[in-house]
């Protein structure tokens, strides 16, 4: 096995969070996450990609709307991606666009990257409440 995938980090991540109210609340929402995990590993690396694949989807169908969703998305489509690689290592060169959309993705839908869009934007009240919004909420460690 190889390093700790991006899924298990933001899971520990959350779970761990300074913010009560970001962190995982039950034991049966941490079963589902750790069980889509799990689940990468199981299935056939095929079906894996597809679920990627339909989550880099819906990130971008959201792209602009609900952050959060966005959030979501790209972050389970990383997860699935990861695994991937790590299952087929063969598949990374061929796999470097979708990664590439995804980490694009998720920096455009954080807080640190709507916040700095609105800064440049000149819209300082709005970029103070997003960097506010992500000290307190985002899933990255201030």
């Amino acid at each position: 096995m190889g390093a700790m995938t991006s899924g298990v980090r933001h899971l520990l991540s959350r779970m761990l969070h300074r913010n009560p109210a970001v962190r995982l609340a039950t034991a049966n929402e941490i079963f589902h996450e750790l069980w889509v995990l799990v689940n990468y590993w199981d299935l056939p690396v095929v079906d894996v990609l597809a679920s990627a694949r339909r989550d880099l989807a819906a990130a971008e169908n959201n792209a602009g709307e609900a952050a959060d969703q966005v959030q979501a998305h790209a972050r389970k489509a990383r997860s699935a991606l990861d695994i991937v690689m790590q299952r087929a290592p063969e598949q990374a060169p061929l796999l470097a666009d979708e990664n590439s959309q995804v980490e694009q993705l998720l920096a455009a839908s954080d807080y640190l990257g709507r916040g700095k869009a609105l800064f440049d934007g000149r819209a300082y009240f709005d970029a103070q409440r997003q960097f506010d919004m992500g000290r307190d909420w985002g899933a990255e460690p201030a």
